[in-house]
Parts: C-alpha cells; sequence; structure tokens
C-alpha cells in the first residue's frame, strides 16, 4: 500500500462553468420526499409508558392552525388540511421566506 500525499488548497469559487446555471429544467424530475408535521404532544413517561391501543393523544396545536410542510426538517411552507378524494391533502396557505 502507498501512501497518497495531498496538496492543501484555499477554498475558492472556481473559475469554470457552473454546475447549476439559471436553466433548471434537468432538475424538475428528481423526486423529493415532502413531510406535513400536524401538531406535538407533550406527556410524561408515565402517560407515555399507560398509552394502548384506542389512547387518544391531544396535540398542542388548534385545530385552526396551519400544518408545516418540511423539506430536510426545514419548514418551507404552511397550509390547512383537507381531503382529495379518500386521502388527506394540504392546501397551501404560506410560502415561508
Amino acid at each position: 500500500m502507498n501512501d497518497v500525499e495531498l496538496q492543501e488548497v484555499e477554498p475558492s469559487k472556481g473559475t469554470g462553468h457552473p454546475i447549476l446555471d439559471k436553466n433548471m429544467d434537468y432538475l424538475k424530475d428528481i423526486e423529493v420526499e415532502l413531510q406535513v408535521r400536524v401538531g406535538k404532544a407533550r406527556l410524561s413517561v408515565e402517560e407515555l409508558f399507560s398509552m394502548a391501543e384506542d389512547s387518544v393523544i391531544p396535540l398542542l396545536e388548534s385545530v385552526d392552525d396551519p400544518v408545516e410542510l418540511l423539506l430536510k426538517d426545514k419548514v418551507v411552507a404552511r397550509g390547512i388540511l383537507t381531503v382529495v378524494g379518500n386521502q388527506f391533502g394540504v392546501k397551501v396557505t404560506e410560502i415561508a421566506s
């Protein structure tokens, strides 16, 4: 096995063609996973251990509060829950800045 010596260089922006240019059409078919966070609950460990089937956990949020849409754990939008056929849906009401 041979050791390899690497030269240390300073970070730079580079001078060649950018990886991403203003035409992003080639990215439009990439699928991403968007998560919807409905709410949170605060439980004691005792309450957690006493949960069973049919337990109901009240959430801290009101039914009127918007749900959060997350991309890689970052909120990108907010909306309201709705029904689309026999599935849940989200109507986007705000795009996060």
